[in-house]
């Protein structure tokens, strides 16, 4: 009994201990070591939380932050028997004025003079003068810190700074002799153009300096590099279709047509385009493969994020494309659209067409057409039975490419 007693009176007395300890969670804005009066309790990860455990009263919690950019916080909190605290520390984000500017460009620019200018209009009427412009990309919060000399002071000089690709001055100027610590604020990431130029008569050098605060120590690695590069494009020519197409004998004595002709309106810097096809006596059958014709969605998902290609998109990527079923045949011609009516009217002895974008005997499948990316055609599909009608189903897809300035690097 004795023993008993015993064991209940520590039960006991371990339960109301428990029943006094506190709890506090604390929580850093970034990846942190977190000491409990002087003792490393454990490492949390930015915005998640440390779960300590301890008894009321006054205790000092410390966060000591990963990134040696940023100072150790501490704070002392009042803790209660039986409650929960939550401590946020908030480090100060923005670096400290002691940290060294990040150089982004060192450049030696020349300026043409009005003379050089004059002279090139005159050469080049009703167009633009390509003034130096120089591309660089930025983080959202950073400084862009910019000096300038010129190797010549007489005269004065312009300089406009703008968001590409939508055109917004965030900085100009069009009288200096020199350029000292002008500082420009990024409100969103992205491209931005320094355009140049000289009001002086004769050409001169302009010395261009070009650095950026960083607005945190996580962007310090952000790369400002921007290049021109290929961005290509898939464009929609001729959503998904079926058609119904008679036998040449039918056509001839009954209603509907053995023949059809589809345009194909082929948008500015056209590549390469393909079309999709599939044929069928079974109108069931096209109905049932027209619902998985997804030629658009397949090429953007294949030329998404590429660039630089060097011609036409590689071979690999049309191969790559699905294989519709079919189980007919027709015959297609790519027409220019001069002979369109000569198709129509069977008047096959007059008939040009382009054979490298049409196919005979053709079931189903893709087509790629490299031959013919300007202008108007069209796309002459034939029944070649007499008798059997068919059913077929189409989509057509471009692609485009434009030369344009993208970011080197992007950072999360």
């Amino acid at each position: 009994m004795k023993k008993f007693f015993i064991l209940l009176l520590l039960s006991v007395g371990f339960q109301v201990y428990a029943q006094d300890d506190a709890v506090v969670l604390v929580i850093p804005n970034a990846d942190s070591k977190i000491l409990l009066d002087g003792l490393e309790k454990g490492v949390s990860k930015s915005g998640s939380s440390v779960r300590l455990e301890t008894s009321a009263g006054e205790h000092y919690i410390e966060a000591q932050p990963i990134n040696p950019a940023l100072q150790t916080k501490g704070e002392v909190v009042l803790l209660e028997s039986n409650k929960q605290k939550i401590l946020k520390i908030q480090f100060e984000e923005r670096l400290g004025s002691s940290v060294e500017l990040i150089k982004v460009a060192d450049l030696n620019i020349s300026l043409p003079g009005v003379v050089t200018v004059s002279a090139w209009n005159s050469d080049h009427p009703n167009q633009n003068y390509p003034y130096p412009t120089q591309w660089f990309a930025f983080e959202k919060g950073d400084e862009i810190v910019l000096d300038a000399t010129m190797s010549n002071r007489n005269g004065t000089n312009i300089i406009n700074v703008l968001t590409y690709p939508d055109k917004v001055v965030r900085y100009s100027n069009n009288g200096f002799t020199e350029l000292k610590d002008v500082r420009i604020k990024v409100e969103q990431r992205g491209i931005f153009a320094f355009v140049l130029a000289t009001n002086h008569a004769f050409d001169r050098n302009c010395f261009l300096k070009i650095h950026r605060k960083p607005a945190t120590a996580e962007t310090t690695t952000f790369n400002s590099t921007v290049s021109l590069k290929k961005i290509y494009t898939p464009i929609s020519i001729h959503e998904v279709q079926d058609f119904f197409i008679n036998g040449g004998l039918n056509a001839t004595f009954a209603n509907g047509k053995s023949r059809i002709t589809i345009p194909i309106s082929l948008p500015e810097n056209t590549v390469e385009w393909y079309y999709r096809f599939s044929a069928s006596r079974n109108k069931e059958d096209i109905e049932n493969v027209k619902t998985n014709f997804k030629l658009l969605s397949e090429v953007a998902t294949a030329t998404f994020g590429l660039t630089g290609v060097s011609g036409m998109v590689t071979e690999s990527i049309f191969n790559n494309l699905a294989q519709p079923p079919g189980s007919d045949f027709c015959d297609i011609y790519l027409l220019p659209s001069e002979y369109r009516s000569t198709f129509e009217a069977k008047q096959d002895d007059q008939l040009r067409h382009y054979p490298d974008g049409g196919r005979q005997n053709f079931k189903s499948g893709n087509v790629r057409v490299t031959c013919c990316n300007t202008g108007q055609f069209y796309l002459g599909i034939k029944n070649p039975a007499a008798t059997m009608g068919i059913n077929v189903s189409i989509e057509v897809v471009a692609i485009t490419v434009k030369e344009d300035y993208v970011m080197e690097y992007v950072q999360n």
